[in-house]
């Protein structure tokens, strides 16, 4: 029977150069119920993050942190290979929420931003790391980085997370929902685990994946059915999908009456403890993993995807001895996704703040680009004067009058008002002076002379009824506005044009006839 399931588990031996390590135990008592290549040394992967979850979560039991202690992001996490959160430098996260963004997303920088805050730095912590490993029988593993990206002294066994995970389950067991959460919600941002076991087979508990090239597809899996749970490790996996079916397989003949009894008679090691580790060179599969031979070569990270080069290796495993339709299927969500949430960086606010006021004014009825145009200025606006053209108005007159204006004014009121010049590109017009006759000599009347418009068929107008009409009373002028009064007539001036003399240059009084032509009518079309 287990022959069959070596057969299953490693079929793509037979299509592939690739060999797996395999390995399921039970997670109560530590039995052994199948292993092959158990006890060699293989790259971990991202698998490495289950130690960095034991690690925090035994400074979390010691005391020395708590779960909603807040961590900052360093620029050392920042910088780490994808995949990652992507935070900025200074963003503020807490220990539960960077753990289940290790879980899920499995996240490099958060695995940094979790070791730099238990320990202080990341080489404290890997110390912990390592004194950890060697404290539980870890014999074959040790770890230059706490997050599992590609490293040659980086390395594990089958056997080796298989005794971390027992570990964890029995020293955290109210923390066991960590390890199986589907999918944790960022925002409006869902993000899914990339273990496909969770919500896809019978049973499943969670635990981890990983991949890098060098390893191949890797997997801790745990299920629990009843009150039975076992532990399955599966190292070397040629896509996630065939991996996945590799791992349901072992869950699945581990699960049986028979397991037990089988194991005895193939002469299984008792205890997942008493596997001897091989002190040799770690596997490395890269050739096969990202070699020439694959139609698309695998990212360099925990996004793994169901390619068409998935679907070959599966279409030739069909025909492999043993083969058989997949375990995994849709199964009922076992919960909603896991909120999760940060505190943005200073800088990340503010830039925030700016892309939003950006946005503000950019909804705005302003101009044509959106934005609200600014206020001119009151020197800028534009007033009309009695009959006149439309000026602008001078600094000088908005202006508040000085106090030797204010005197001046108190002085005499009656004085007629003088006002500096409007600086306008219009004309500027002047009376029109006399010139001296060359007869007689330029004397000025006693009295000013009055101009008088006569027409053909009217009477002369005395000047003294133009004088009154053309003067309007003084108090009407008073009643207007201060900006208004600089162009009102005021009843104390009098206006006195001086005419040209009555020689050979003098102009002849304007005749308007009695009556107009008429228009010609238009002729009818």
């Amino acid at each position: 029977m287990w022959a069959g399931i070596a057969c299953a588990a490693t079929g793509l031996a037979s299509t592939h150069a690739t060999a797996e390590a395999l390995l399921v135990i039970e997670a109560e008592s530590g039995k052994v119920l199948f292993g092959e290549n158990a006890a060699h040394p293989w790259y971990p992967a991202s698998v490495t993050k289950l130690m960095t979850a034991y690690v925090t979560l035994r400074a979390v039991k010691e005391g020395r942190i708590t779960l909603e202690q807040p961590f900052v992001v360093s620029a050392n996490a920042a910088a780490q290979n994808p995949v990652k959160m992507g935070f900025p430098v200074g963003t503020v996260v807490t220990v539960d929420n960077a753990l289940k963004m290790l879980m899920v997303k499995s996240a490099n920088d958060i695995a940094v931003v979790l070791a730099e805050g238990v320990s202080g730095s990341v080489p404290a912590f890997l110390g912990e790391m390592n004194r950890t490993a060697a404290e539980l029988g870890m014999t074959a593993t040790h770890y230059n980085n706490p997050n599992g990206l590609p490293d040659e002294g980086q390395v594990t066994s089958a056997r080796d997370m298989a005794i971390l995970a027992r570990a964890i389950y029995r020293e955290f067991p109210e923390q066991e929902m960590l390890f199986r959460i589907p999918a944790i919600k960022f925002g409006k941002r869902v993000i899914r685990n990339h273990n496909k076991l969770i919500d896809h087979y019978v049973g499943a508990a969670g635990m981890k994946t990983g991949f890098i090239c060098a390893s191949g597809f890797n997997i801790v899996a745990s299920a629990k059915r009843g009150n039975k749970r076992l532990i399955a490790v599966v190292f070397g996996g040629y896509s996630g999908a065939r991996r996945n079916e590799d791992v349901a397989r072992l869950l699945e003949k581990g699960f049986s009456p028979l397991a037990t009894i089988s194991a005895v008679f193939r002469r299984e090691p008792g205890a997942v403890e008493s596997i001897q580790n091989i002190a040799v060179a770690p596997v490395n599969i890269q050739a096969d993993i990202c070699g020439k031979g694959r139609k698309r070569a695998p990212s360099e990270s925990d996004i793994e995807e169901d390619t068409a080069d998935n679907a070959d290796s599966d279409a030739q495993a069909k025909g492999a001895k043993g083969w058989k339709q997949p375990l995994l299927t849709d199964l009922p969500p076992s919960m909603e996704p896991i909120p999760v949430s940060v505190v943005p960086s200073p800088q990340a606010k503010v830039a925030a703040e700016e892309v939003k006021g950006k946005g503000k004014r950019k909804k705005g009825r302003g101009s044509q680009n959106g934005e609200q145009p600014a206020e001119k200025p009151a020197a800028s606006k534009v007033v009309s004067p009695q009959g006149g053209p439309l000026l602008p108005l001078s600094a000088q007159l908005a202006a508040t009058p000085t106090a030797a204006d204010a005197a001046t004014e108190q002085a005499s009121p009656n004085q007629p008002l003088e006002f500096a010049p409007l600086k306008s590109s219009m004309a500027q017009f002047a009376p029109p002076v006399a010139r001296p006759s060359a007869s007689a000599p330029a004397a000025e009347p006693a009295e000013p002379l009055r101009r008088v418009v006569t027409a053909a068929s009217g009477e002369a107008v005395p000047p003294a009824a133009l004088k009154e009409q053309a003067t309007p009373p003084a108090e009407k002028a008073d009643a207007l506005p201060r900006s208004a009064q600089a162009f009102a007539p005021d009843s104390s001036l009098v206006f006195t044009p001086v005419l040209r003399s009555m020689g050979e240059d003098a102009e002849p009084p304007v005749e308007l006839p009695a009556t107009a032509p008429l228009p010609r009518p238009r002729p009818k079309l």
